[in-house]
């Protein structure tokens, strides 16, 4: 996507923002405009509705609604590409997205390789850390805290 970013920014296209005349607007294409624009339904010619709610009346908090829940209207105006070449980018995406979004396998094996250096280098091996983080207020209690958090490595 940044070589497609690259592209329309050399050949000097006009970005979203500069289309809609906003003030701020800049001339160069970014990776994240261009996936956006790929994994937008409205280029082909649905109209998608219900994408969030609210999670209570009582908040204006809003949460993402499955795409099965979302109310999607097809052929609602001219679309821009077909169907077809925008289901072969979603495959093409979908296959690009890393599955494994378990951060603490990577810390672990981060920190793995952290004692595994440490041996290697003839340094004792640390069987703890205790950090601290600076202290909060709690609203609610009306109490300062202090978080803390241990580690073994």
């Amino acid at each position: 996507m940044d070589t497609i970013a690259k592209n329309l920014t050399d050949e000097e296209v006009p970005t979203p923002a500069m289309l809609i005349g906003k003030s701020n607007a800049s001339t160069l294409w970014h990776s994240n405009t261009i996936k956006g624009i790929l994994q937008n339904r409205h280029y082909v010619g649905d109209l998608v509705q219900n994408k969030t709610a609210t999670i209570s009346v009582t908040t204006t908090k809003r949460r993402e609604v499955p795409e099965e829940e979302m109310t999607v209207h097809e052929n609602t105006h001219e679309p821009i590409i077909s169907k077809e070449t925008f289901q072969v980018v979603q495959r093409q995406l979908k296959q690009r997205t890393r599955t494994d979004k378990n951060t603490t396998s990577r810390m672990l094996g981060r920190e793995l390789c952290i004692n595994h250096w440490k041996q290697a280098k003839g340094l004792a091996s640390i069987k703890r850390i205790n950090t601290t983080s600076p202290s909060f207020f709690n609203r609610k209690s009306h109490v300062y805290k202090r978080r803390s958090a241990s580690y073994s490595i």
